[in-house]
């Protein structure tokens, strides 16, 4: 390539990238020099921002998962009963709704071993669903209360009042 001029800059194309190359005086070389390292530093931090990118999806991937993981868990540990009868509970059992398939007694997740009045109780073991709840009072009285629905996402789960204490005995 000719030019009429002292520098002449040809541009020779690999990839995406221009080459320069120059024939003239020391300036038109050092201005050749200055545009290859600008084209060298461009293209190295192009590759760098693609890596960068690669491991910012793949943070952001397992950021989701954990975040979607943890918020699972976190649903599963809020499920708690509310004791709104005026006596304490000292055993609270849980069947799917129209069995007699009790699951553990779910007092003993609580430090002393029963629920006062008006006090919460983590659930374990227990998914949303429709149950039969059966509990014992600490006078040794046992009430079912049937077709109880346990919630999941609010601040309880389900909760028993004195009104719900239809079915009891001794």
């Amino acid at each position: 390539m000719r030019c009429s001029s002292k520098l002449i800059i040809a541009g020779a194309h690999e990839g995406r990238y221009r080459h320069y190359a120059c024939v003239g005086n020391e300036n038109s070389r050092r201005l050749l020099y200055l545009l290859n390292a600008c084209r060298g530093r461009h293209h190295r931090m192009q590759l760098l921002l693609q890596g960068v990118r690669r491991r910012m999806r793949h943070v952001a991937v397992i950021v989701f998962v954990l975040i979607t993981s943890s918020l699972a868990v976190t649903a599963a540990e809020r499920l708690r009963f509310w004791n709104l009868t005026g006596f304490t509970i000292k055993e609270l059992r849980l069947a799917p709704a129209g069995t007699a398939e009790w699951g553990p007694d779910q007092c003993r997740n609580d430090p002393d071993g029963a629920v006062d009045a008006d006090e919460r109780l983590t659930l374990k073991d227990i998914g949303p669903g429709r149950y039969d709840v059966r509990l014992v009072d600490k006078k040794g009285r046992a009430c079912i209360v049937r077709d109880v629905e346990v919630l999941a996402g609010k601040p309880y789960a389900f909760s028993i009042s004195d009104k719900d204490l239809t079915d009891c005995g001794k």
